[in-house]
């Protein structure tokens, strides 16, 4: 397993949810900012936990504990700096190639009386896979009901640009990222795939109720 940790800084706040992909093997805490990066003699670096293999995305559980995702399609838990030795059950086989894999994790802001949380991930082959977003309730071990409720119209090849991030509005709506598919020369029905997922995201905008 790869080593890497999760970092923090002394101004953030657990009730964020991570903003910003991990760089190589380091994942950034939530609550970050290019004015914040900027002034570095300001912030302190702790390291939280490790190790963790190419942790993705994190949110916090209103009790403290921090669900962080690995790549790979893993699941873990953190409890007072601690890593549960065992990945949270419940979670179904991802699409882990290239950039690829389980990617964004997401507590639903009332998570205290549904408990939903959303997952963003790469699902298929490296001939024909597409983003997908998916919830699944959280008993505090194990993950049930996992149920798609969004996934990218057209499958694609390879393994680049899949995004993603899950943010809320403060009515509840959940935000939801993609990215563009891949570099050029990749193409899409003839058409370069940047284009094609332009117009597929302009066309059915990613916003919706949960």
């Amino acid at each position: 397993m790869a080593g890497a940790m999760l970092i923090s800084c002394a101004t953030t706040a657990p009730e964020q949810s991570a903003t910003q992909p991990a760089t190589s093997t380091e994942a950034v805490s939530p609550g970050s900012s290019n004015q914040a990066i900027a002034q570095t003699d300001t912030l302190q670096q702790t390291t939280l936990a490790e190790p963790l293999e190419h942790p993705w995305g994190m949110d916090w559980l209103p009790d403290g504990t921090l669900m962080v995702t690995e790549r790979p399609g893993r699941v873990r838990l953190i409890r007072n700096g601690v890593i549960a030795p065992t990945p949270v059950a419940g979670v179904p086989d991802v699409f882990a190639g290239g950039q690829g894999g389980l990617m964004d994790v997401s507590v639903h802001p009332q998570f205290a009386e549904n408990q939903w949380v959303y997952f963003t991930y790469a699902a298929g082959s490296s001939g024909a896979n597409q983003t997908q977003v998916a919830r699944a309730q959280f008993d505090g071990s194990t993950l049930s009901d996992w149920t798609v409720i969004l996934e990218v119209n057209r499958t694609k090849q390879g393994g680049q640009h899949f995004g993603s991030r899950i943010s809320w509005l403060p009515d509840n709506t959940m935000l939801v990222s993609v990215g563009d598919g891949g570099n050029p020369p990749l193409q899409l029905e003839g058409e370069l795939i940047r284009s094609s997922a332009s117009m597929t995201m302009a066309q059915y905008p990613l916003t919706s109720h949960f």
